[in-house]
């Protein structure tokens, strides 16, 4: 069921913290001197397998969760943030309007790297777009984006596709390299944020 406000704005708050502290870490070995391809979200807890192509085994700098990397430990999503999905750490999405391209995008030259959580709550959507600064109306519904998001998960190549986040309506998500929609292509909500804007 859903959360009440306060809840879901506590299970919101953490969302965002790991959020901003896994780009806080790839953050951290692009200035290392790692290649956006050469990252890798391998991990010992999550069922994906994240094994970056490029990586060089028994070498583990442009790791992010591990030790020699980026130090930071993969932790599941909060308990009752929804319905139990994992992160998903990937290219192939685009926010528009984050990074260089101001308008929409049109090929693999300006798609970002971003960590995505579905099936969130409504209740902790709708937290997650207010903490983000995305406004709404009371009682409106949360905004919609009905393209097809690209759900590869990174293994250090580009995707054959991708997909441009935008709502289909007000463009709320104009700018903003953080925040949840509702899916139109499948039943949900769905938590975005930029790890690595291009």
């Amino acid at each position: 069921s859903n959360l009440d406000r306060e809840q879901a704005q506590i299970v919101a708050t953490d969302i965002l913290n790991y959020g901003q502290k896994v780009e806080n870490g790839v953050q951290r070995l692009l200035a290392r001197g790692c290649s956006e391809l050469d990252i890798s979200f391998e991990n010992s807890i999550s069922a994906t397998d994240y094994t970056n192509v490029n990586s060089t085994p028994g070498e583990y700098d442009c790791h992010v969760f591990h030790p020699e990397g980026a130090g930071l430990t993969y932790a599941p999503p909060p308990a009752n943030s929804g319905t139990g999905t994992e992160w998903l750490f990937n290219f192939g999405n685009a926010a528009w309007g984050v990074g260089e391209a101001d308008g929409l995008c049109s090929d693999a030259s300006c798609i970002d790297m971003v960590i995505l959580l579905g099936g969130v709550q409504e209740n902790v959507c709708r937290s997650l777009n207010f903490l983000s600064g995305i406004t709404e109306t009371l009682g409106e519904d949360i905004p919609i984006d009905n393209n097809t998001v690209e759900e590869t998960p990174f293994n250090g190549t580009f995707p054959s596709g991708f997909n441009q986040i935008r709502d289909n309506t007000d463009d709320k998500f104009r700018y903003k390299s953080t925040g949840c929609y509702e899916r139109g292509d499948i039943t949900g909500y769905q938590f975005y944020h930029v790890l690595i804007a291009r």
